[in-house]
C-alpha cells in the first residue's frame, strides 16, 4: 500500500519502514548538499525548503503516523518500476525524486559513478614573487586526470622560478599527488549522494555498488588521547561519518536480493593513473634538479678545494711548515687546537712601520680611530698606506667592545679580517675567518687645530653609508 502520498521518504532517499535514526541520517546527508550556501543550482532553496518540511514531519512521531495514515485521501501513485523493487525511492513520485540531484563533474558536467572531491595547487613564479593557488571541486575519472595533470605541469615548469616559489613548489607538487588521500571523507559523502540518486532512479544495483564503494574508501576513525581517555570513561567517541555510513547501509539494504549487474572499478589513493601519470611528468624535472644540484655541490667542492690550496700557499709563505699548513687549511681540528691562543686585548697590536712608532713615542699628537666590534665576532683590524701599499697599524677589537687608536696623518684602505677562536696574527681565525676591505678610504689629517680623524661601526644597520667586498687572505 502506498504510504509516500507527498513524497517526503522519496525525498529523504528511505523507506517507509526506515528508522528514526536512518531518516536523520539522511536528512543531515541531503543538508550538505542542498543548503543554499553550497549549492549555487537556482532551485537550491526551494529543494531545501521542501527537505525540511519533510524531515519536520517524518522526525515527529505523531505527525509521521498522521502522514502514513493520510495515504487513503489521496491518489495512489504508480510503482516507478514494475515486477521488483526500485530501491529505497521506489514509490516516489517525478517531482519528490528531483530532490535527489546527481552529482556531476565540475569541469564537463558527466554524472559519474565514482564522483571525486578533489584540491588541486599551482605555483606561478616571477622572479621576485610568486602567486599560489588552490582549485576545489569535484570531477569524473578523466577530468582529475586532466586537472591533476595540468596544476602539476604548471607547477613544475613555472614555480621555482623565485625565492618563494622554491620553497613552496615542492609541497604543491605533494599536495597534488596526494590528493586521493587527503580528500576521502568528502569523496565518501560524494559517494553516498550518488548513491542515493541512483535509487531513486530505479537502478539498486548501481547505487548498491556505490555505496560499496562509499564504505571501503571512508577513512578510519582517528581518536585523540582525549578523546580515548573520555571513552574509558564511558562517553561515546562521535564518528563525524556516522550519518553517511547509516546512509549507505541503507542502500545496500534496500537493494538486498537484487542481481548485481555492475562491478565498478576500485581506484586506490595512490596506486592510480593520476598518480602515475604525475609521477611521469616528474621524473625529467626531477632528473634535472638532481643534475643541477649535483653540478653546484661539485662546483662548490673544488672551490673549497682552490681556496685551501690558496691558503695553504698563504700559510707557508707566513712560515708554517707544509704539512702544517695544509692540515689547517683543510680545517683538521687537531692542528687548529694546538695553536689555539688566548683573545688579545681590544686595542694597538703594532705599528708597522718605524716612523710611526716614532711619532707616537715623541708624543706628536694624531687623530683617531674608534672601531665598535659587533657582538658575534672578534676583529683584527689592518689600516694600508694607499700611496705606498704598506701597512701602517694593526688592532685588535674584541665581540661587542671598542678600541680607539692614534693614526699617523695620511690616507688608508681599513682591512679586516674576522672570526671567533683566535690562533694568532698568522692563522687569524682558522679557515673560516672573513676577510673584507671597506669600498671607501679614510683619510686622518689636521685642519688648523682640528684633527679628524673617523669613527666605524662593524655592526650591521639599516641605511648605513660604510660599504666593504671580500678579499682574498693574501690580500688582507
Amino acid at each position: 500500500m502506498e504510504r509516500d502520498t507527498r513524497g517526503y521518504y522519496a525525498m529523504l532517499g528511505v523507506a517507509p519502514e526506515a528508522s528514526e535514526k536512518l531518516i536523520k541520517a539522511a536528512y543531515r546527508l541531503m543538508a550538505q548538499e542542498l543548503h543554499p550556501d553550497v549549492n549555487s543550482a537556482p532551485d537550491a532553496k526551494e529543494q531545501f525548503q521542501k527537505l525540511q518540511e519533510a524531515y519536520r514531519v517524518l522526525s515527529d512521531p505523531a505527525e509521521r503516523r498522521a502522514y502514513d495514515a493520510s495515504h487513503a485521501a489521496e491518489p495512489v501513485k504508480k510503482q516507478a518500476s514494475s515486477g521488483q523493487s526500485a530501491g529505497p525511492q521506489a514509490t516516489a513520485t517525478n517531482e519528490a525524486s528531483a530532490g535527489w540531484e546527481a552529482v556531476t563533474c565540475h569541469r564537463c558536467s558527466a554524472i559519474s559513478a565514482l564522483p571525486r572531491y578533489r584540491e588541486y595547487q599551482t605555483v606561478k613564479s616571477f622572479l621576485v614573487t610568486s602567486v599560489h593557488t588552490t582549485e576545489r571541486g569535484v570531477y569524473c575519472a578523466s577530468c582529475d586526470t586532466r586537472k591533476a595533470l595540468l596544476a602539476t605541469g604548471v607547477t613544475a615548469s613555472l614555480g621555482w622560478w623565485s625565492i618563494q616559489g622554491m620553497l613552496s613548489s615542492p609541497f604543491a607538487l605533494w599536495h597534488n599527488l596526494t590528493a586521493g588521500m587527503r580528500f576521502r571523507d568528502k569523496t565518501a559523502r560524494l559517494l553516498a549522494l550518488q548513491a542515493g540518486y541512483f535509487a531513486s532512479r530505479g537502478k539498486p544495483d548501481l547505487a548498491r555498488a556505490i555505496a560499496d564503494e562509499a564504505l571501503r574508501s571512508m577513512p578510519k576513525l582517528r581518536t585523540t588521547f582525549q578523546q580515548r581517555r573520555r571513552a574509558k570513561l564511558g562517553y561515546a567517541i562521535e564518528d563525524p561519518l556516522e550519518d553517511v555510513k547509516a546512509f549507505v547501509r541503507s542502500v545496500i539494504a534496500s537493494a538486498t536480493g537484487v542481481p548485481s549487474q555492475v562491478a565498478l572499478r576500485h581506484e586506490p589513493p595512490l596506486a592510480n593513473r593520476r598518480v602515475a601519470y604525475q609521477a611521469l611528468m616528474l621524473l625529467p624535472i626531477a632528473g634535472l634538479v638532481v643534475f643541477i644540484t649535483t653540478s653546484v655541490i661539485q662546483e662548490e667542492s673544488a672551490a673549497q678545494a682552490r681556496r685551501a690550496d690558496a691558503e695553504t700557499q698563504r700559510l707557508q709563505r707566513q712560515g708554517l711548515e707544509a704539512a702544517q699548513a695544509q692540515a689547517i687549511a683543510r680545517q683538521q681540528r687537531e692542528a687548529l687546537d694546538a695553536m689555539r691562543q688566548p683573545l688579545p686585548l681590544s686595542g694597538l697590536l703594532h705599528y708597522d712601520q718605524p716612523q710611526y712608532r716614532y711619532m707616537v713615542a715623541t708624543g706628536t699628537q694624531l687623530p683617531e680611530l674608534k672601531v665598535h666590534a659587533s657582538s658575534d665576532r672578534n676583529y683584527l683590524i689592518k689600516l694600508e698606506d694607499v700611496g705606498t701599499g704598506a701597512a701602517a697599524l694593526t688592532m685588535f677589537v674584541r665581540a661587542g667592545g671598542f678600541a680607539t687608536v692614534s693614526v699617523p696623518f695620511g690616507t688608508y684602505r681599513i682591512k679586516t679580517a674576522s672570526g671567533t677562536d683566535w690562533f694568532g696574527e698568522t692563522v687569524r681565525f682558522g679557515p673560516d675567518t672573513a676577510y673584507y676591505a671597506m669600498d671607501s678610504l679614510a683619510t686622518f689629517s689636521q685642519q688648523g687645530d682640528m684633527l679628524e680623524g673617523h669613527e666605524i661601526e662593524l655592526t650591521p644597520v639599516r641605511d648605513g653609508n660604510l660599504r666593504k667586498s671580500g678579499i682574498a687572505p693574501d690580500q688582507f
